[in-house]
């Protein structure tokens, strides 16, 4: 019923699932936002740790163990994001109840303990797969001698990333003005009555007649 775009008689208080789907998009293009910046970061720090990995290939750390290393990175970076995200999320859920008149809570189940392990596995992987894959297999040494160059291709990527990055702040920002402007004039429309002259009647439950 609170899921459901058919009319109750007002017997709960419904929340159309488009609009869920919507907020879910907006959270996931956030996280994707996110999970860019961690890798446009990785790429701007490629030619550093490059040397850094060519160090621990010759120290004897194989592929295997340089991937574990920077995923791990990536695991830590996420978790701790997890962290104060829920901090500020049970700091701020006060005021937004407030603010839009609800009274949302955070909910700690199974299910959303299992979703939020889920997002950092994703985030980890998708944040990370850059520097634990691609560096991890650079030949140590072409990288001790100063003679890899990653300027083309980490270039490159870095100006893609920077660009579908762009887009999307673009697309979040641009909705976000028009549905202020939508809200606006949903605020100003001339209704053709005046609302505080509006008598409210109460005709019942309006589904007693089906029982």
């Amino acid at each position: 019923m609170h899921l459901s775009d058919d009319p109750n008689g007002g017997m709960v208080e419904t929340t159309r699932p488009k609009l869920l789907w919507i907020l879910s998009t907006i959270a996931v293009l956030i996280l994707l936002i996110a999970s860019i910046n961690f890798t446009t970061m990785a790429v701007g720090r490629a030619m550093t740790r490059a040397k850094e990995v060519g160090v621990r290939k010759t120290m004897g750390a194989d592929f295997g163990q340089l991937v574990i290393q920077f995923l791990t990175e990536a695991f830590l970076t996420t978790v701790a994001a997890l962290i104060v995200g829920v901090i500020l999320a049970e700091v701020l859920l006060p005021t937004f109840n407030e603010l839009f008149e609800k009274n949302l809570v955070l909910v700690y189940g199974l299910k959303q303990i299992l979703i939020l392990v889920g997002l950092v596995i994703s985030i980890t992987l998708l944040a990370g797969s850059y520097p634990a894959f691609f560096l991890s297999g650079l030949k140590p040494i072409k990288v001790l001698k100063g003679t890899l160059s990653l300027h083309f291709g980490k270039q490159g990527l870095r100006k893609g990333l920077v660009a579908i990055q762009f887009f999307i702040s673009f697309l979040l920002i641009a909705s976000t003005l028009i549905m202020v402007h939508q809200m606006n004039t949903i605020r100003n429309f001339d209704l053709g009555f005046d609302q505080n002259m509006v008598v409210l009647v109460d005709a019942g439950n309006p589904f007693s007649k089906f029982h």
